[in-house]
């Protein structure tokens, strides 16, 4: 199920909810936030808006395993949402990580 989508010049996100079969018996069901940061947006901006989603569907659905995923370019997911985890850690483009993969846990 589609939650919410949005796309202006400094994002592009998609927010979608699954509920598999088969889960683990804590989570009700797969929350996927995509992102794409495009290379010339406004990092401060984008990360707000990601900032915003990620707080208005986290507590609506504190059983559901939350995913951010994407390509955030320059942009670190940690400054705007603190409690998130990071757990690419090798870089995915020459020398940089642009490829990000964030949870709670």
């Amino acid at each position: 199920m589609m939650l919410a989508c949005s796309c202006s010049p400094n994002l592009e996100l998609l927010i979608l909810k699954f509920c598999p079969f088969y889960l683990p018996r804590e989570f009700t069901s797969v929350i996927v936030n995509t992102v794409y940061i495009p290379p010339q947006a406004n990092m401060d901006t984008a990360l707000c808006e990601i900032h915003e989603a990620v707080a208005q569907f986290q507590p609506q659905h504190r059983d559901a395993a939350l995913n951010v995923v994407g390509d955030f370019n320059s942009a670190n997911l940690k400054h705007a949402v603190p409690n998130l985890y990071q757990h690419i850690t090798f870089p995915t483009k020459e020398k940089r990580t642009l490829d990000h993969c964030y949870t709670p846990y």
